[in-house]
């Protein structure tokens, strides 16, 4: 079956739920907590910034990922908050990279200048993959690692 990665849409709500709610399950991989329903990603999609980036990867009508950039308040207007979730059940598979190469582009056109990833160091796949994506390590707050990555090629 084909893998595509696209721009998410509300509809793909229900599957993003599906992702990300083992995940929180499972402890220690990322700072989200309680459960998660479609309408968790409601404010994604009903009122979305002009510069959020949110794409999926599917195969055969089944979400296995997704990755977004939005504004986050802690941090410059030109720095987006970077997250990427992949099903438990799909990892290895080059998902979280392909979600990358989609989402880099689509930062760049939004106007982002850098990117930022907020890791727990309780999860070190999701350390790999970033720094495996180009970001270095930029400190740490409230025990959690912070990963950043230039965005335009000038500060790539």
């Amino acid at each position: 079956m084909a893998i595509e990665t696209r721009m998410a849409r509300a509809e793909d709500a229900a599957g993003m739920a599906d992702v990300l709610g083992p995940i929180i399950e499972a402890g220690g991989l990322t700072a989200m907590e309680g459960p998660v329903h479609a309408s968790t990603f409601d404010v994604l999609f009903e009122a979305p910034d002009p510069r959020l980036v949110l794409h999926v990867i599917e195969e055969a009508g089944r979400i296995l990922g997704f990755q977004w950039v939005e504004p986050h308040p802690d941090l410059p207007h030109d720095v987006g908050d970077m997250a990427t979730f992949v099903s438990l059940d799909q990892g290895r598979r080059g998902l979280g990279a392909r979600l990358f190469a989609a989402s880099l582009p689509a930062a760049r056109a939004a106007g982002w200048r850098r990117l930022n990833a907020v890791v727990r160091p309780s999860n070190p796949g999701a350390l790999s993959y970033y720094r495996a994506m180009g970001f270095c390590e930029a400190g740490e707050i409230e025990g959690r690692r912070i990963l950043r990555r230039g965005v335009q090629p000038s500060a790539a």
